[in-house]
């Protein structure tokens, strides 16, 4: 599933291409958005970072049902990406959101959910 997110800050604020600023980046939106949803931050890829405020590309890898915990939870069923991609963009929009609380994900804009990987 791919989305994008528009986060409310300066592009100069990512790193050039290939610094450990920009991988730093990367990083710290794909554990914002794991705290978000519950996933781990492996199931985030982040293909590509956009001029016009900070707008991030992100494709959510199928979930991998091994990270769900049925010990503890035996009910849990892994949810689809298109699922956690509508959760996100409905967080997206709620200022009291997990999303909304992250690291970077704080400075989010909006969320446009696009098409399935």
């Amino acid at each position: 599933m791919q989305l994008t997110m528009t986060l409310s800050m300066s592009f100069h604020e990512t790193g050039q291409e290939g610094s450990s600023k920009r991988e730093a980046f990367k990083r710290d939106v794909a554990n914002d958005l794991a705290k978000a949803s519950g996933l781990p931050a492996e199931n985030f890829k982040i293909t590509k970072l956009s001029a016009g405020s900070v707008i991030v590309h992100i494709d959510i890898m199928h979930i991998d049902i091994m990270h769900i915990d049925i010990m503890t939870d035996p009910l849990s069923i892994a949810p689809a990406p298109s699922a956690v991609a509508r959760d996100l963009e409905q967080q997206a929009a709620d200022p009291n959101s997990p999303l909304r609380s992250g690291k970077l994900t704080s400075k989010t804009k909006g969320i446009q959910v696009l098409s399935p990987v």
